[in-house]
């Protein structure tokens, strides 16, 4: 108990120098030891989140250094109960580890400097064989959309422009700019029905062609392309981000299973590596020939 309430005083310090009431502190000195080991401010300061109040930094530190306390004396009390063969397994585990780590960071840099992005042809040509396995969460559509405020002129002249919307689109998005106070031209790529939602006061319609609404202040124009509904098969622009990823990952495994390959052989042949034969008729296992019947 007496030990805790010495962290509670330095908590408390812990908590002033947070806030910078206190500008000078020994940072060489320790606010915490447990026999060899020590904690020191800069440790506490940088697991505090930022903009934390004060009172709240006092509490956050405190379960910190108890955990920290607690796991120093934890280690301590098993590393003395830890018997030679059991060290021994450690140090391998250890090792295995280390060795796994470093191959595992050189054969990312090696995959972020010679496998390339997909292609958009390597792209298309996966969602033709797989598109069935790309179905919509959501409801998309593309379209044109306009917002304007009630009792615009020539709202007629308006409708008339959108019964043929190709002929007449720059006739459309010159009265948007004239007089829309919102304007939309959705037909490059799909959007999510629920994202856009809020832009419109009814709910947002699937068939083609135009459609109008209204509140209290302002009329609204939808045109609709084309829709899609949840279950459907994803169009290729909206599937693209998940088959990127997909890609990437098959060709990085096939780059290092091919270099791994080549990596091997070629050590081999240089003589790094030495397989060694088996006696003749002593009745085991021959790896050599094993590893000749596999290159072959």
């Amino acid at each position: 108990m007496k030990n805790w309430s010495k962290i509670g005083v330095l908590l408390l310090f812990v908590a002033l120098v947070s806030c910078n009431k206190i500008k000078e502190y020994n940072a060489e000195k320790p606010i915490v030891e447990v026999n060899t080991e020590k904690l020191f401010l800069s440790d506490i300061q940088a697991i505090l989140p930022q903009n934390i109040l004060p009172e709240d930094s006092a509490k956050y530190a405190d379960e910190y250094i108890k955990k920290w306390t607690v796991r120093n004396l934890l280690y301590q009390k098993a590393q003395g109960n830890i018997s030679s063969s059991q060290e021994a397994e450690i140090e391998q585990l250890v090792e295995g580890y280390r060795r796994s780590l470093i191959v595992h960071l050189y054969e990312r840099k090696l995959v972020e400097q010679k496998v390339k992005t997909p292609t958009d042809d390597e792209l298309k040509s996966y969602y033709e064989t797989h598109s069935n396995l790309f179905r919509l969460h959501d409801d998309l559509f593309r379209g044109i959309y306009m917002r304007l405020p009630k009792g615009t002129p020539k709202i007629d002249v308006l409708r008339k422009y959108f019964r043929n919307v190709e002929k007449n689109l720059p006739e459309i998005e010159k009265f948007s700019y004239q007089s829309a106070t919102s304007y939309e031209y959705l037909d490059e790529n799909w959007v999510k029905k629920s994202d856009f939602s809020a832009n419109y006061p009814v709910e947002i319609p699937s068939t083609k062609g135009l459609h109008e609404a209204s509140d209290e202040q302002n009329v609204y124009f939808l045109y609709i392309f084309d829709s899609k509904n949840a279950g459907d098969i994803m169009p290729f622009d909206f599937a693209k981000q998940e088959i990127v990823p997909i890609l990437q990952e098959q060709n990085s495994f096939n780059f290092i299973t091919k270099f791994e390959e080549d990596l091997y052989w070629r050590a081999l042949q240089k003589g790094d590596v030495v397989i060694h034969k088996q006696e003749e008729n002593t009745g085991k296992f021959k790896i050599w020939d094993f590893l000749n019947f596999w290159k072959e």
